[in-house]
């Protein structure tokens, strides 16, 4: 089972811990990416993370249009329909960079896209257990 997120918990967390819940969250959406996804082969989320630090954000960027893809022909492949293409989370979070809210609402399309597909994965898991 995989954890649904959030975007206001992500954002109240990341506040109130002084940036320290915004690493952890972008290391565990890495790890649950690659379960939801059933990708073995991708990115370590340590790896995410490190990336993500060292570049001051902008691997994390990246990550997400890379995410976001594979969330894509994840829900293709699962029968699911992931409205939100990767495209348009990256121009939300580049371009939307200059009206403010833009990385708000790349956001909120990342953890949505990501949530249709836990909500899959979550119940496959327990039709299969059952």
């Amino acid at each position: 089972m995989v954890k649904q997120r959030s975007l206001l918990g992500y954002f109240g967390l990341t506040f109130i811990t002084f940036g320290i819940y915004g690493l952890y969250w972008v290391y565990a959406m890495a790890r649950d990416i690659n379960t939801v996804t059933d990708d073995d082969s991708g990115l370590s989320p340590a790896l995410v993370l490190v990336l993500s630090v060292f570049t001051l954000g902008i691997f994390m960027i990246i990550w997400m249009y890379i995410s976001s893809a594979k969330m894509q022909t994840a829900g293709i492949t699962k029968g699911v329909q992931i409205n939100d293409s990767a495209r348009s989370i990256i121009l939300w979070m580049t371009v939307g960079i200059f009206i403010f809210v833009g990385p708000f609402i790349g956001r909120y399309k990342f953890i949505k896209n990501y949530n249709t597909l836990a909500t899959v994965y979550n119940h496959q898991t327990v039709k299969n257990a059952a």
